[in-house]
């Protein structure tokens, strides 16, 4: 009998046992924290696909990856955003390449003036230019989606109306647009976007070459006066980057939930970079912002004032040993082919 009994004790605790394993088996791990550095608002069209995005790769692995954004700059300042990534200050961030045009020598052939006719054909050249020639300026971080921007226009407070309104204009404005700005008798300052409110307001620049979502998203619509309408329609582009370690880390299935929703968002960043800009727009003109179109024969000097930045940036990139000649001319063939 009590051999008996001490089988039955002795089951019972095996049975315990199996139980409370099962149980720790099927205990939830921990969640792997991400934390994402964002130069700009989550209430903006890149922080709205990012909070999206975030979360749909939350759902989808069940909780085991928890992406946090740190807006504003707050983790990394947008010019240092890519840098942070490469040393681990941050597993991801999103970055605006024109901040760091030395560290994307090639790409910065976005930024010349081109012609593209939308934000959607400029995001599909640019990304088969990136497949196309695999930029090694790239390659230090696993690129998870990116966008091209809207179109740009000078955004100021004094109109511009024909090319010499552009003399000793001090104006705000990134990458190889810069120079062009130079070609133009312009004077070109380089500033993070959250410094160019002031900077209108106060006067230490005329103008800033922008998409007309920043009218609404930065309040620019408080300080701009005109908007000039040329043909150029982008001014680079940008994306969500993250460390090798990292994404190495991550097992087969999470991989593959981050690159199915990378194919997603980059037409959803497209989609509502668009629709922020007719609303950024509107609310410039509600304000008393005016649109300036430009006059043929000012859309005929602005584009041949482009052929210097082009030759320019050819040269550059030759003297790097980089293929810069066929890199613009794919662009801009594409262009053409998708007009």
């Amino acid at each position: 009998m009590k051999k008996a009994k001490r089988l039955t004790f002795m089951g019972g605790i095996c049975l315990f046992i199996a139980v409370m394993g099962s149980y720790a088996a099927a205990a939830p791990a921990k969640p792997m924290e991400l934390a994402v550095s964002f130069w700009g608002t989550l209430e903006e069209p890149m922080g709205k696909a990012l909070l999206e995005y975030s979360a749909e790769i939350n759902q989808r692995t069940n909780g085991a990856i928890k992406m946090t954004i740190y807006p504003g700059g707050s983790l990394t300042a947008g010019p240092q955003a890519y840098e942070g990534v490469v040393s681990g200050l941050s597993p991801m961030a999103f970055v605006m390449y024109p901040y760091n045009p030395g560290r994307f020598p090639l790409i910065m052939a976005w930024t010349l003036p081109l012609p593209v006719t939308s934000c959607k054909n400029a995001t599909q050249i640019f990304n088969e230019s990136v497949e196309k020639f695999k930029p090694k300026e790239l390659a230090d971080t696993k690129l998870m989606y990116f966008t091209s921007t809207t179109a740009a226009y000078p955004l100021s407070k004094k109109p511009i109306r024909t090319m010499e309104d552009f003399k000793g204009l001090k104006v705000r404005t990134l990458g190889n647009m810069a120079l062009y700005m130079r070609d133009l008798g312009a004077t070109p300052v380089a500033m993070p976007v959250g410094d160019i409110y002031g900077a209108l307001d106060k006067g230490v620049i005329d103008a800033t070459i922008n998409n007309t979502l920043t009218l609404d998203a930065w309040k620019f619509a408080d300080v701009v006066k005109y908007m000039l309408l040329w043909d150029w329609k982008n001014a680079g582009a940008w994306g969500l980057h993250i460390s090798w370690k990292v994404w190495n880390s991550f097992p087969p299935d999470v991989q593959k939930v981050f690159e199915e929703a990378n194919k997603k968002y980059v037409w959803k960043q497209v989609e509502y970079q668009e629709a922020a800009d007719k609303v950024g727009l509107d609310l410039g003109l509600k304000k008393g912002m005016q649109v300036i179109k430009a006059s043929p024969e000012m859309l005929k000097e602005l584009k041949a004032r482009a052929q210097p930045g082009y030759d320019k940036y050819v040269a550059d990139m030759k003297a790097k040993g980089l293929p810069g000649r066929e890199f613009l001319d794919f662009i801009l063939k594409r262009v053409e082919e998708l007009k």
